[in-house]
C-alpha cells in the first residue's frame, strides 16, 4: 500500500503514532480516527524513517487524500489483510490436521 509515493508498513509504531496524534489509545472510532492512522502510517513508513523519502506534512497527507479518496478504502482493505496474516488465519497444519 502506497500513500504520496511512500510504501506503507503494518508495524507498532504506526499505532503509537496515531495515539501521539489523537491524545487517545487506539480505537478506530470514525472517519476521523482512520485518518489519522493513515497519516501515523505515512510517518512512520521505513523509508521516511531511513530519510530515503521526505516526511510530508498533514497537509500534504490531507490534500493527496482529498485527490485520491479511494486511497482511504485501500487503507482499509490493507489494513484489515495486514492484521489477518494468512498464517494466523491457518487452522490446518501441512498435514491437512487441525492447528491446536
Amino acid at each position: 500500500m502506497k500513500i504520496l509515493d511512500i510504501e506503507l508498513k503494518y508495524s507498532l509504531r504506526m499505532f503509537v503514532a496515531f495515539e501521539g496524534i489523537t491524545g487517545k489509545p487506539f480505537a478506530l472510532d470514525g472517519y476521523t480516527d482512520l485518518i489519522a492512522l493513515i497519516l501515523g502510517a505515512v510517518i512512520t513508513a521505513p523509508s521516511v524513517r531511513s530519510g530515503q523519502s521526505k516526511c510530508p506534512t498533514a497537509d500534504e497527507v490531507y490534500d493527496y487524500l482529498d485527490e485520491h479518496p479511494e486511497a482511504v478504502t485501500e487503507f482499509s482493505s490493507w489494513l484489515e489483510q495486514s492484521a489477518r496474516p494468512d498464517d494466523m488465519m491457518d487452522t490446518e497444519d501441512d498435514t491437512g490436521k487441525k492447528k491446536d
